[in-house]
């Protein structure tokens, strides 16, 4: 069985992100002694991406360098520094709440419990707080979006949120009569109050709602050194409290009296375009002893997680089936989502002098130790499915399956179209860390970062994201939280059908399905179905046959000694209902 290839000009590919923190080393021979760290604009606490001054930023830069870490700061948008965390590159964000962090299953620092929750208003205008929230009944009250405050206030029902992507923006709305109240801990008030002389026109309301909230650090679960920089962080803390340099900071920036943030211009950690990829050359190793009999090949074959859905189980279905019908030997290993087990395979395929070593990844740059032992052990590695992280391009033959970033500027392309370049975005992403992942990610990002630019008429914004860990239930979940978080967003995107289904099937119990647009990056039957049924929007067809095909078919060439191309991509065109009758259901 053998399938179409396509070969594209690499430098048209990106497969990473157009936008990224340039905070982390670009090999995996990263120093142990740096941490990379995303923040996002809650000044007095942090500053903005020119600004990374901020007391807690202060804080977090003073507690790392006592136990010799450099923290390397950068600053993003609340959804986007997320998002990096999910993915993996960063190692670590704040300031975020414990139920935020607890979601994504991050490791947790408390940095800083805050002065109390209060609400702020115009001068001019009378409202009758008591310190019960029904005492505001009908009011509209500025909130940070996707940001918890009490489970009263999160749960509360009658007054109307409104939802800012900063302090600022919420600031600014009060004082131009946009809102009748805006909330946000006693801190920040008084700054935003004496720093923008709005004295005489903004006041604080008393009783404060709650008597504090706090800031957390977390750590991001792709992340396998978090445990280190944890557990350095939570000691230099303790170290910069007993030697006095945390109360330095705190007098400093005036904390206990009137707060201010310096504005002294520093160098940002920085924002910065990936350059396209250039076409890889003579990557890798060919085979020892060039195979011309396909009945004397030997193919050691790494998956991700067979059993994890039907794609993959379609997938591994295929390369057995080849091997019984071709000849040749297969050894297949099942890494069940475990980079140390995935490692640890393919240790034993060297050890067993595979002629070629085809790996789905666990984890796009910590496997490259496993790739390199291959390379220099003289055995060829051909990555499948989910690319590896740049850097290793030198340590493996080539790649085989999708394009992902292609799949996720589709998917980009369908939700503009579909919400005509207006609205408010969701994001559930695939695995903490795993390439399909960040690349499906950053190409739905790019793809919408392009068209803002070249029109200003579209203004859709990510507001939130969560990961689904390729799981439909994982996906429920995710949902359920964006939806507690977010009181209104007009699209979702999701990294593949059968988190969508989860995903929509949630929404739809709560009666949020309606008028919200879905698109993903690889289409299902279920996802099929709901296409057909106009509950998701539109998918991308990336067929497993012809992803398992593709691998068995380069991975023979190489065994025989023969030349390929680096990148070995099959279609994956757009899916929806106006074309959905010229594609059949998938058998997965």
């Amino acid at each position: 069985m053998t399938c179409q290839r396509t070969h594209k000009n690499c430098k048209a590919l990106k497969l990473g992100l157009p936008l990224v923190l340039c905070l982390c080393l670009a090999s995996f021979s990263v120093a142990q002694d740096v941490v990379s760290v995303a923040t996002t604009k809650i000044p007095p606490y942090t500053g903005n991406e020119i600004e990374t001054t901020g007391f807690l930023s202060d804080i977090v830069r003073s507690a790392f360098s006592a136990v010799n870490i450099e923290a390397k700061l950068g600053s993003l948008p609340w959804a986007r520094a997320k998002s990096v965390l999910i993915m993996g590159q960063v190692d670590a964000m704040f300031p975020s709440s414990f139920s935020e962090l607890e979601e994504l299953g991050a490791l947790k620092v408390l940095l800083y419990k805050t002065s109390p929750l209060v609400f702020v208003k115009r001068k001019n205008n009378r409202i009758n707080w008591n310190g019960r929230l029904r005492s505001i009944g009908g009011r509209n009250v500025g909130v940070l979006r996707g940001f918890s405050y009490t489970q009263e206030f999160d749960q509360a029902k009658n007054f109307q949120k409104v939802s800012a992507s900063n302090n600022e923006k919420n600031i600014n709305s009060l004082n131009q009569k946009k809102l009748d109240l805006t909330i946000m801990d006693e801190l920040t008030a008084n700054f935003y109050i004496h720093n923008y002389g709005l004295k005489d026109k903004l006041e604080i309301l008393t009783p404060s709602l709650i008597s504090s909230t706090e800031f957390y650090m977390g750590f991001s679960p792709a992340n396998r050194s978090r445990e280190r920089e944890y557990n350095g962080l939570i000691k230099g803390l303790a170290i910069i409290k007993e030697n006095g340099d945390y109360q330095k900071i705190l007098e400093k920036y005036r904390v206990n009296d009137q707060v201010f943030l310096k504005h002294q211009k520093v160098k940002a950690a920085g924002l910065v375009k990936v350059s396209p990829l250039t076409k890889p050359k003579g990557s890798g190793v060919h085979p020892k002893v060039i195979k011309k009999n396909i009945k004397n090949i030997v193919i050691g074959f790494c998956g991700f997680h067979w059993q994890t859905d039907g794609y993959q189980k379609r997938y591994e279905k295929i390369i057995q089936q080849q091997a019984k019908q071709q000849g040749f030997t297969l050894i297949n290993y099942d890494a069940k989502a475990s980079l140390d087990l995935q490692m640890s395979q393919i240790e034993t395929l060297i050890k067993k002098q595979v002629d070629v070593i085809a790996v789905w990844p666990v984890h796009g740059k910590k496997i490259l130790p496993a790739l390199l032992k291959a390379k220099q052990a003289g055995i060829p590695v051909l990555v499948v499915n989910t690319p590896i992280d740049e850097s290793g391009f030198d340590l493996i033959r080539g790649y085989t399956g999708p394009n992902n970033v292609e799949e996720g500027k589709l998917a980009a392309q369908m939700m503009i179209e579909a919400l005509n370049g207006k609205g408010l975005i969701v994001e559930i992403q695939g695995f903490p860390g795993y390439s399909t992942a960040i690349e499906r990610s950053s190409g739905f990002s790019n793809e919408l970062d392009r068209q803002k630019h070249n029109n200003p008429d579209i203004t859709m914004e990510i507001v939130d994201v969560a990961a689904g860990y390729w799981s439909r239930e994982k996906s429920r979940q995710a949902a359920k939280h964006l939806a507690r978080r977010i009181d209104h967003f007009d699209g979702l995107y999701v990294a593949d059908d059968n988190m969508a289904v989860g995903a929509m099937e949630y929404l739809e119990s709560i009666g949020r399905l309606e008028n919200l647009i879905i698109t993903s990056a690889t289409l299902f039957a279920d996802g099929y179905d709901a296409i057909k049924a106009g509950k998701i929007y539109g998918s991308v067809w990336q067929d497993p046959a012809a992803d398992a095909s593709i691998a068995i078919e380069v991975a023979i060439e190489i065994a025989k000694g023969q030349e390929i191309e680096f990148f070995n991509f099959f279609k994956t065109p757009k899916v929806n209902r106006k074309n959905i009758s010229s594609f059949k259901r998938p058998s997965f």
